[in-house]
Order: structure tokens, then C-alpha cells, then sequence
């Protein structure tokens, strides 16, 4: 359950930007929101007619609904307003509400939070994120999008409710992987509790690095995308003013199917917080130049060997790139493969960072040495017993 005791605001940063939707009964204050309209689809083959109706969105009292809800606005009146996006379906027709922040004096850059409860049921695709303007010479994925929260009917246990994915989406140079629709800039994992029950939904967005979590500080953010130099809008369109978007999808690539019978789901937000100062006073892990002598074939730090392939064996389900790191599901077997021989001649140690998740799996290390045809020519095999390598932490293995 999300907490403020866990939480920490950049030292030195001041709230630019707070809504606790306190009128009671209305709808979000036209001067920092808008709505969505409309039936079309939204690129993703979504069901649903986004609407600016108070059947699909309004604001309530949490407290007076149940007297256990905190009051999270800083008055201490026994009132806590929050925003209740409701998706509706009556026969064939399907209404839910998209809102946008429409905040003229917010800039680029900030840390975010927004607390929230969404619905994790059948069909729904709800979301918080952060998306770019866009315009005829600067279309999506050009624009950036910052993927704070989805919850995927399509994909997900709604009985469980606790796995989001978070995630970034960018036109990607070309030496990048996948970095939009299908995004690898992303996070898949559980979370404490429920999506249905209150989390704080965060980023850290700098000049140089972004950073999404849940319900703590930046320290344990769970996805991290660094700036790289001599970066362009392909690889880091986050230069510009962002806003944030509020909504439940009904159906489409993450909703899936659409029940056949009627329903009503709601989502929550109790407050939308944005603060801002200099980042200076806290980046520690801005993108580097490569150090002399480091080759990295993937890396949070250094810049990556251009074209390396990844090639899993088995059943493995790849998750993404996130934190720096290829993520995979039973997983057997893994190439790593240069898009061209390396020559390791010079090279003292290699560096692997590996989590496992299942304590029995053994680990087999193999270096292969290739003649400039291609043609194998030798190898080296390390067999590491799982007893010698912690499961569920991250672990660093030196060869020598």
C-alpha cells in the first residue's frame, strides 16, 4: 500500500505544480485539465468512447465513501477529494474519460507523483503517463512518451492485480532495440499489493536520465533510461514539455477482450504533484563516454557495441530492457553475439551481472573464439554450481 513515509522529494525541489481535486461533486479545474474525446480507435484498437460526461468522470470523497481513507490534502477537514474515472459498458455502447493536463507555466523536467488506484478487470487497459505535444513535423513516437503505470487485462492475473509495466517509448536510433510500440525500454514486474488499492506512481525526469517507481524513492526506481551522447531526437525526445494523461482503455493491444455483458470500473486519483529544481544537485548516474579499454555489450553506464545480438534458447519469454539489463522468463540458454568480432586480446577481465530467480539453476559461462570468417576456433567453458552464486539478487561474476 502506498505510503508518504516511504517517499522522498529531490533535496532542494519546490512543488510546482498540485491538484487534490477537492471540488467535491464537479469535474477537474479547466484551467489545468482537458479531455480526450472521442471513438477512434486511439492506434491501438481500443473500444471505448472517451467522453468529458460526469458519468465518466467526476470528483468524490474518498472518506465519506469509507472512513478508513486518509486524508492526504493537507487540511485535516475529514474531506479528501479524488478524481473517479469510471469506464462504462451498457449494451454495446462503451464510455470512459481520457484526461490530459493543459498547465501553461510547467515546463520540462520534474519529479512526479500521482496516487491512484486502478482497476485491474476484465478488459480494462488503465494508465498514467506522460506524452509529448504533438504536431504535423513532430508526430508520435517523436514526441517521447513516459509510461509511469498500465495494467494489461490482455496479459495480466486480474485476480492478483499487483504486475505493471512501465515503460518508455522513442523513435530509437538505429544501434537501439526496439524503442517504440513494442517498446524494450520497459519494465514488467509485481508490486506489493493490488493495483486496486492506493500506490504513488513515480518519475524522476532530468536533462539526462529518467527514472520510474512505485511507493519509494529514487534509489529503488525500477526502470532507468539514460541520456547518451551526442544524443538526438531519436534517442532522447524528453527535452520538452510533457503531459500527463489519466485514463482507462477499454480493450485494444493491452485491454484484449471486451466482456459481452455489461460492467462499470473506476479509477481513482487522489492527488497529481509535480515538483521541480536543479538536477545538478542529484544526478549520480548520468551516461558516460566509454573508460579506456571498456567494451560493453549492454550497459546502464557505457555506450553499447552497435548490433549485438541476443539469442535466447528454450522457452525463454523476453521482458525488455530495463535498469540496463535484459530481462528474460525460463530461461535456458542465452548468445550474446557482436555484430562483429571483438578482439578480446587486449582485454584483462570480463564482467557479467546476472539475477536469477530460481536457487537450483546452475551456471554455465562460455567464451568463443571466431577467426575473421566467422568460423569457430576455440572455446572456453566455466560451470559455476548454484550454490556459488546468491538467487534473487543482483550478483557480479569477474573471469579473469
Amino acid at each position: 500500500m502506498s505510503s508518504d513515509e516511504n517517499i522522498t522529494i529531490p533535496a532542494n525541489f519546490t512543488l510546482a505544480f498540485e491538484d487534490n481535486f477537492d471540488d467535491i461533486g464537479g469535474q477537474p479545474n479547466q484551467d489545468n485539465w482537458t479531455f480526450d474525446t472521442g471513438q477512434t480507435g486511439w492506434g491501438n484498437g481500443e473500444a471505448q468512447n472517451y467522453t468529458s460526461s460526469t458519468d465518466n468522470s467526476h470528483i468524490v470523497d474518498v472518506i465519506a465513501a469509507d472512513a478508513s481513507e486518509l486524508d492526504t490534502d493537507g487540511t485535516a477537514d475529514g474531506v479528501n477529494g479524488a478524481l473517479k474515472i469510471i469506464a462504462n459498458k451498457t449494451g454495446n455502447e462503451i464510455t470512459s474519460a481520457r484526461i490530459k493536463s493543459d498547465i501553461d507555466d510547467l515546463g520540462a523536467y520534474g519529479y512526479y507523483e500521482v496516487r491512484a488506484k486502478l482497476p485491474s478487470e476484465s478488459g480494462a487497459w488503465p494508465a498514467i503517463w506522460l506524452l509529448g505535444d504533438m504536431t504535423a513535423d513532430r508526430p508520435w513516437p517523436d514526441t517521447g512518451e513516459i509510461d509511469l503505470v498500465e495494467w494489461s487485462s490482455r496479459y495480466f492475473d486480474e485476480v492478483s492485480g499487483n504486475r505493471i509495466i512501465s515503460a518508455l517509448h522513442f523513435r530509437g536510433a538505429a544501434d537501439q532495440p526496439q524503442a517504440h510500440g513494442a517498446t524494450q525500454f520497459k519494465w514488467e514486474g509485481d508490486i506489493s499489493s493490488p493495483v486496486d488499492e492506493w500506490h504513488t506512481y513515480q518519475v524522476w525526469w532530468s536533462p539526462d536520465q529518467i527514472k520510474i517507481g512505485i511507493d519509494g524513492n529514487v534509489d529503488n526506481a525500477h526502470l532507468t533510461y539514460s541520456k547518451r551522447p551526442n544524443a538526438t531526437n531519436d534517442d532522447w525526445p524528453f527535452d520538452h514539455p510533457m503531459d500527463i494523461i489519466l485514463n482507462i482503455a477499454i480493450g485494444g493491444e493491452l485491454g484484449g477482450t471486451v466482456p459481452a455483458g455489461d460492467f462499470t470500473y473506476e479509477m481513482l486519483v487522489d492527488y497529481v504533484r509535480v515538483y521541480q529544481g536543479d538536477w545538478t544537485t542529484t544526478d549520480d548516474e548520468a551516461y558516460v563516454a566509454a573508460a579506456e579499454g571498456v567494451i560493453s555489450l549492454v550497459s546502464e553506464v557505457y555506450p553499447d557495441e552497435t548490433g549485438t545480438n541476443w539469442f535466447p534458447w528454450g522457452a525463454a519469454q523476453y521482458q525488455g530492457l530495463a535498469g540496463g539489463a535484459h530481462r528474460y522468463d525460463n530461461l535456458d540458454y542465452l548468445g550474446i553475439v557482436p555484430n562483429e568480432p571483438i578482439d578480446l586480446s587486449g582485454q584483462d577481465t570480463v564482467h557479467l551481472t546476472v539475477y536469477r530467480t530460481d536457487p537450483s539453476a546452475d551456471l554455465i559461462f562460455k567464451l568463443v573464439n571466431v577467426d575473421g570468417d566467422g568460423a569457430v576456433t576455440g572455446e572456453g567453458r566455466l560451470d559455476i554450481p548454484a550454490a556459488d552464486v546468491p538467487a534473487n539478487q543482483w550478483v557480479e561474476l569477474v573471469f579473469n
